[in-house]
């Protein structure tokens, strides 16, 4: 064993110098065996140089590819291409990079190797995952997914669930990330891979960090440690550590972080590890302008910055450029600031990332607005607007926001327009001042100029003030309208919880007593078939009832238009009620979602109308207008009511505030004609185009 190592470094050695080939041939007698051990050794400096020594990395590939073509073995050639792009992507050369991992693939789906075109598949998501692209990431990754389970290969299925769960992750897909972190854990311990189980602990101490859970993120990223530790691994050892300090810094314990990232950072610069160095700097940096120093921050984050670089992660590089903006203009430096915000909000739109683009316009919203360029902090607000909308998803705020920002902003342009105005009005005054004295033939005209200004100003300021108000009118129309949506939505969610309950109690009541009563006739000695079928049939009918008020079957059995014309005919059926009912063909027109809250508009109405109306006679239509919209109306001469009244009492009210809810959801429009003795009319509009949108969506 120990001649074989020997031979084998001899062999390295002879490589890295430069040495021919055919001196290799001479070293053993069986040739079929040497070139397998030749190239495995060549493969396995490889990956030993990759970080520490690029050029004598490069050296070895070209003699590995050189001698994969001189026995033309597809195989190693495919190989070597695929270590060329691992080489150019830790040298931050994407572009290359692609194209060899590429090129690896061509060679190996000619030969139809699943396995290798596997791992080169995950190779290349790990690269696009790098560079932001995580549909690209995602698509790869899927696909290695897919060859490495035809092959059986577990421990590729192992980093290919990891990657899934971070590319989940970066999009915020909190459950997803979840789902794929613990696949990968579960297979990295089934077949004993300590690797992939530290890498799988620290993913999934990342994604309980995102939620702030920090005592489970530190059970696994204490876990992961102990593990790495006892593995002897140097980078798996720093990546941990470097987790712990990410997660205490979350937590605020500045002091506990810095121990954990200078551990990290001792391990990570001897060794060359760029991307853990770039984070742990970043971090510290971070740490000093969490604590309002921003002089220690900037020096740390333009050293992570060209850490960034040279590994070529695109994202983290943007990122960490609008870091240093903030931390320019927080230390008053406002030109740098402005620069790099810029360079940021490039970089942010060129890898289509919403937080790039957000944190970037923010800054330059604070540094155009520190500078009266209010215009430019105004469009700058509304990218920062558009863009943190995209990832808190909080549309009712963000039109609430935009609107008191344009209202600000109007109202700003407005003083200016009127300290200008005095101004010229005071230039005008003094210059008929100077023409009084010299001209005192012209007095009586100076003074009609004087009142027609002043009378001018008094008119500017009476619009202005007018203005104000109706824009200060116009704001508090729009909160009124927000507190009556969010009033509107807690009455809808009380309701619903009211429901909830109320389908509880009929299970607990209902089946449960049925089933109850089944178990103790079992038990008992008393009991006939009869018996138990009769009572099996009620908790069947019971389970159908707390269906049917969860979802209505008719709709799946008979679609929309039949389930109506069925609870229409099921409602009067028993009474001597006229009804006088034409609906349209609307079925597979809208969204299951959509088709529900039609019919529960409709039974709600029918519903009241049954319960309350006292009518003769009840008109229901739902007709597909030339317009494209769908029309519904429902009407009857029963004994109406006070609307006004009853939109103050908590049961008759929610009734109608039901439907109009329903109404807002399907972005339509809503008319209620009642008086007390005059019976009731119920119409309601909705676009027919865009519920056919709506639906494509979904």
């Amino acid at each position: 064993m120990k001649f074989a190592l020997t031979i084998l470094l001899y062999l390295v050695t002879t490589f890295l110098k430069g040495q021919e080939l055919d001196s290799l041939h001479r070293i053993w007698l069986d040739q079929s065996q040497e070139d397998t051990v030749r190239l495995q050794a060549l493969d396995d400096m490889v990956w030993e140089l990759t970080y520490l020594n690029p050029d004598s990395c490069k050296a070895s590939i070209d003699q590995l590819q050189a001698f994969a073509k001189s026995i033309q073995s597809n195989r190693w050639i495919a190989r070597s291409w695929y270590l060329r792009g691992n080489l150019a992507l830790s040298s931050g050369q994407t572009e290359q990079s692609e194209t060899h991992y590429r090129k690896a693939c061509e060679i190996d789906d000619r030969q139809k190797d699943r396995l290798y075109i596997g791992k080169t598949r995950v190779a290349l998501g790990v690269l696009f995952m790098r560079t932001g692209e995580f549909d690209q990431a995602e698509t790869e990754n899927l696909a290695a997914l897919r060859l490495f389970k035809q092959v059986g290969h577990e421990g590729g299925a192992n980093t290919v669930y990891g990657n899934l769960g971070s590319i989940a992750l970066s999009r915020s897909q909190i459950q997803k990330s979840l789902d794929y972190f613990m696949s990968s854990l579960e297979i990295a311990e089934k077949i004993g891979k300590t690797e992939g189980i530290i890498y799988s602990l620290n993913d999934l101490a990342q994604v309980t960090l995102t939620q702030d859970h920090f005592d489970e993120a530190l059970t696994y990223g204490m876990r992961a440690l102990k593990l790495a530790q006892q593995e002897d691994d140097s980078y798996l050892t720093a990546m941990t550590y470097h987790q712990l300090g990410t997660i205490y810094y979350r937590m605020k314990d500045y002091t506990s972080s810095r121990t954990y990232l200078d551990s990290s950072l001792n391990i990570s610069k001897p060794q060359d590890i760029l991307h853990l160095q770039a984070r742990s700097i970043e971090l510290y940096a971070s740490i000093h302008s969490d604590l309002n120093d921003c002089e220690k921050a900037l020096p740390a984050y333009h050293s992570s910055r060209r850490l960034f670089e040279q590994t070529g992660d695109q994202f983290a590089q943007y990122q960490n450029t609008s870091f240093l903006a903030e931390c320019y203009f927080e230390l008053g430096m406002i030109d740098s600031a402005t620069a790099m915000a810029y360079e940021s909000l490039e970089g942010g739109r060129e890898l289509g990332s919403p937080f790039i683009i957000s944190n970037s316009s923010r800054i330059l919203h604070l540094i155009f607005d520190q500078q009266g360029k209010h215009k430019d902090a105004y469009d700058m607000y509304q990218v920062y607007i558009s863009m943190r909308d995209s990832t808190e998803n909080m549309e009712n705020d963000k039109a609430a926001i935009r609107q008191e920002e344009k209202y600000r902003y109007e109202k700003e342009r407005l003083i200016e327009a009127q300290k200008t105005a005095l101004k010229e009005a005071q230039l005008k005054e003094n210059t008929l001042s100077v023409k009084r004295e010299v001209l005192e033939k012209e007095n009586e005209r100076a003074q009609l100029m004087n009142w027609i200004i002043i009378l001018s100003l008094i008119a500017g300021l009476i619009t202005t003030i007018a203005i104000g108000m109706r824009l200060k009118r116009r704001s508090e129309a729009i909160m009124r309208e927000k507190e009556m949506r969010v009033k509107m939505a807690r009455e809808l969610v009380y309701w619903q919880e009211e429901e909830r309950k109320s389908i509880a109690h009929d299970l607990h009541d209902g089946l449960g007593q049925r089933l109850s009563i089944i178990k103790n006739s079992l038990q008992g000695a008393n009991w006939t078939e009869t018996s138990i079928i009769a009572s099996v049939g009620a908790a069947i009918q019971e389970v159908r009832d707390v269906s049917e008020a969860l979802r209505p079957q008719q709709l799946d059995k008979l679609g929309l238009k039949g389930a109506i014309e069925v609870l229409i005919d099921e409602t009067f059926e028993h009474t001597e009620v006229s009804v006088d009912s034409n609906i349209d063909s609307i079925d597979n027109m809208l969204s299951s979602e959509r088709e529900v809250s039609i019919y529960r508009i409709v039974q709600e109405a029918v519903n009241n109308i049954a319960k309350y109306a006292q009518c003769s006679s009840v008109t229901i239509n739902l007709r597909l207008k030339d317009t494209g919209e769908l029309f519904v109306l429902i009407q009857d001469d029963g004994v109406g009511f006070d609307p006004e009244k009853i939109q103050h009492t908590k049961q008759g009210g929610f009734g109608l505030k039901g439907i109009q809810e329903r109404v807002n959801h399907l972005e339509g429009k809503l008319s209620v004609s009642a008086r007390s003795g005059q019976g009731t009319k119920i119409e309601i509009w909705a676009s027919i185009h865009s519920l056919k949108a709506n639906k494509k969506v979904s």
